[in-house]
């Protein structure tokens, strides 16, 4: 088995290969790749982005992740609501189908305090120095039978439930990639330009490809003589809901604040040309205690979202950042009001974050039909495009 070290002074990799209980470092031929040349930079990001997924797969192969215990006594509507966004959800009765988007808070992964790196996130996806901040790019949702806007009767035998049955997230690492900084010199007149000239060493990233597999498994668990090979092989085939993240983490020094969005924004800064046919939105002031709260939902200690002083010190960041997963529940929200009535439901949703969100600031959730796609987006303050998504509707 392989290990890299990387070396962001010189932008060399290192290959050290395991031997019993120590590393050997095979000396010149230890494979120190620079990327300066288009051969090299393949053969590093092939090794690199190998050797990187197989020390993240190696942790954990698959996870079996429970529905969480908490609180007591369960509500009869999702925690979600219940704790966090009584307001603006519209449930005139408590739903027998837990809302789509609120899978998020049922399956947190419950690491000891003392397991948490600095900044309060978790190693189960992190690459390893020098990669040491995380922010969450985007990703998919994909639901088996009705999606958003459905109820009893409407595909809900495929949908979880609120009634106590078992539920379990499989959850694996799907891919991983290192994105190496671009060199760029600067010509006589001004401007820089890319070329073969110095790179930002500190802008290398590392994407982490999670997918999630969702489903209940009423009365398959141990005490029935299943394994959870069983478990896995059950879920992961037929899964409720399939769902893909990805994470990107950044150098301590590389792009900081705004320059560290997760997702890149080559549209205007204004809103989506699709605004005059907004059917549907939710204004929301997201407060530091709806992000402390969020966060404990979650079981999510990232400093990002909590610590203020983190965020501008360490980040770069003005204020506390509302969660990735907290946007996804209110695009899943507004999309579900905007479906009621319409026979229609949808069953997937996918999504990119291309600037961060922050406490105290005022946001706003847009909905816009189409024929079997509608648009779900998140606008800043100023109307800038901070979230894209597409939902395919059916």
């Amino acid at each position: 088995m392989a290990d890299f070290l990387y070396v962001p002074s010189l932008g060399v990799v290192l290959v050290v290969v395991q031997k019993g209980e120590g590393n050997l470092l095979k000396g010149l031929s230890a494979l120190a790749i620079h990327p300066s040349s288009v051969a090299k930079e393949a053969l590093a990001d092939e090794i690199v982005a190998g050797s990187l997924r197989n020390s993240i797969l190696l942790r954990r192969r698959m996870r079996i992740l429970q529905r969480s215990p908490y609180p007591y006594p369960p509500p009869q509507t999702s925690d979600l609501d219940h704790w966090t966004l009584t307001r603006i959800q519209h449930h005139p009765k408590p739903p027998a189908v837990l809302p789509t988007g609120h899978h998020l808070v049922y399956f947190p992964p419950t690491h000891p305090t003392s397991a948490l790196l600095p900044d309060g996130t978790d190693e189960d996806h992190w690459p390893g120095a020098p990669f040491v901040r995380r922010l969450w790019a985007g990703g998919s949702v994909r639901f088996a039978g009705a999606g958003a806007g459905a109820g009893d009767g409407e595909g809900g035998d495929q949908l979880l439930r609120l009634d106590g049955r078992r539920a379990v997230c499989i959850e694996k690492v799907e891919d991983v990639r290192l994105t190496w900084a671009k060199p760029t010199h600067t010509p006589g007149n001004g401007g820089a330009v890319e070329g073969e000239g110095e790179r930002d060493v500190h802008s290398d990233k590392v994407f982490v490809d999670v997918v999630r597999h969702y489903g209940s498994v009423a009365g398959d668990d141990g005490n029935d003589g299943k394994t959870d090979d069983a478990l896995v092989k059950k879920v992961t085939k037929h899964p409720t809901i399939t769902e893909r993240r990805t994470l990107v983490f950044l150098t301590a020094d590389g792009g900081k604040g705004e320059k560290s969005a997760a997702g890149k924004n080559d549209s205007s800064k204004t809103t989506p040309s699709t605004t005059k046919d907004i059917i549907h939105e939710i204004r929301l002031t997201p407060s530091p205690a709806l992000l402390f709260r969020f966060s404990a939902l979650t079981f999510n200690a990232h400093a990002i979202h909590l610590d203020p002083s983190h965020c501008n010190s360490m980040e770069g960041y003005r204020e506390r950042l509302v969660h990735g997963p907290l946007l996804l529940v209110l695009m899943f929200s507004a999309l579900r009001t905007a479906l009621e009535g319409t026979g229609l439901t949808a069953s997937g949703l996918e999504y990119r974050n291309l600037e961060p969100l922050y406490a105290g600031e005022e946001l706003r959730v847009c909905v816009s039909p189409g024929k079997t796609r509608w648009n779900v987006w998140v606008e800043g303050p100023s109307g800038r495009l901070c979230v894209k998504g597409s939902a395919q509707v059916q």
